[in-house]
């Protein structure tokens, strides 16, 4: 799914959490719902604010009218930067992607209003055609090329799949994160 479908769709799922409801009790007390005059929106693997233009400006335009609250973007300078700028009130929203929203919500209790879940988005792992090893369990003592530290499909759903197979990261192989070189350095093993 192309990143603006997958925004569209998750507008259009956030429009329909953002119903307010005012209710009423015997002795005609009301419960006030103030809404901010102003959210601030942060993307975690978005570094700087013309790639937040440039990739969020139609999501964070239709948001704001959709909730009449006028959306600022806030941008970070990292992936875990996120979790100090919640924890500090300088950001309000954090479209955030697996990894980093365990980080969020380790450091700052931040909990999800929304989940996306894309369809054919999954880990694998390959050996080279003609290898004996069949099993994850039979990779104890090799070298396991990761994509990148954090990376939800490149490094920490497979940890969870090898340690699913019994083996412990720390002892029983080595991982080494070669980011998209990972298939070239596997065609050169012999």
């Amino acid at each position: 799914m192309k990143r603006r479908n997958l925004l569209w769709y998750s507008l259009l799922f956030t429009a329909g959490c953002t119903t307010g409801v005012n209710s009423t009790n015997n002795s005609s007390d009301q419960m006030a719902m103030t809404a901010p005059k102003k959210l601030k929106f942060a993307v975690t693997d978005v570094v700087g604010i013309k790639d937040l233009q440039r990739d969020y400006e139609v999501f964070r335009t239709t948001l704001e009218e959709i909730l009449g609250i006028e959306i600022e973007f806030f941008p970070v300078k990292n992936s875990t930067a996120a979790a100090p700028a919640m924890l500090s009130g300088e950001v309000d929203i954090v479209f955030a992607g697996p990894s980093e929203y365990l980080i969020l919500n380790a450091r700052a209790k931040a909990i999800p209003i929304i989940a996306i879940e894309r369809s054919n988005y999954h880990s694998i792992i390959v050996v080279r055609a003609g290898s004996p090893i069949k099993l994850l369990a039979q990779l104890k003592g090799k070298t396991i090329a990761m994509r990148k530290i954090g990376s939800t499909s490149g490094h920490l759903a497979p940890t969870k799949l090898l340690i699913d197979a019994g083996l412990d990261p720390k002892t029983d192989f080595k991982t080494v994160m070669l980011d998209d070189k990972g298939v070239q350095a596997l065609k050169k093993v012999r």
